[in-house]
């Protein structure tokens, strides 16, 4: 007997899901909440967004939302996937300067959450803080082909590296820039056209 769908509130969703993987059910709970089947996720009992390419649980219930983060261009196929959220974009920051050195990376989810793991140390010692964590962030965004786009800046003292990591499939146009200060700053990359 296949499961039963509900709302977040608990109302029961009336939709035939006779169907072999969660991909094809998504779609017919979109259709019967007539929106976009890019928006809608369902997620199992315990929580996590089951996958696109996953077989239909065999459980009573699952729950089906509605993602208003989620840009048009953004893939139906829950493709790319980090602790069982959908991952929207990753930014690495790098810092060096008289007071250390740091390096981080938060990933950005399409529900508007984000999680962040990094490496730090200051002038007293090192101090690791989710060092795997930060090496797995980054090999994951790079399996998944995700697009970088960097961004130097430098001034007396110090420098820094931001680089936004996008998926393939994000339209947004990028220019290549140059900008200096009157205080020795000097910024040179890549940033989203206006």
């Amino acid at each position: 007997m296949p499961p039963i769908v509900r709302l977040p509130s608990g109302e029961p969703l009336c939709v035939d899901l006779s169907v072999a993987c969660v991909g094809e059910a998504r779609k017919h709970v979109a259709k019967a909440l007539d929106l976009p089947a890019g928006t809608v996720r369902l997620l199992s009992p315990d929580g996590p967004v089951l996958g696109d390419s996953e077989q239909l649980p065999q459980t009573e219930e699952l729950t089906a939302v509605a993602l208003s983060g989620v840009p048009p261009w953004y893939p139906e196929a829950s493709e790319y996937l980090h602790q069982g959220r959908e991952v929207l974009r990753a930014v690495e920051e790098q810092y060096a300067g008289r007071g250390g050195w740091e390096k981080k990376v938060d990933i950005h989810y399409t529900d508007g959450t984000s999680s962040s793991f990094g490496v730090w140390r200051s002038g007293g010692g090192e101090a690791l803080r989710s060092e795997r964590q930060y090496m797995e962030a980054l090999e994951l965004m790079e399996s998944w082909g995700f697009v970088p786009h960097a961004l130097e800046s430098k001034w007396p003292g110090g420098r820094s590296l931001r680089r936004e990591l996008v998926p393939i499939e994000d339209p947004a146009d990028w220019e290549s820039f140059t900008s200096m200060t009157g205080a020795g700053r000097v910024q040179k990359g890549e940033r989203r056209r206006q």
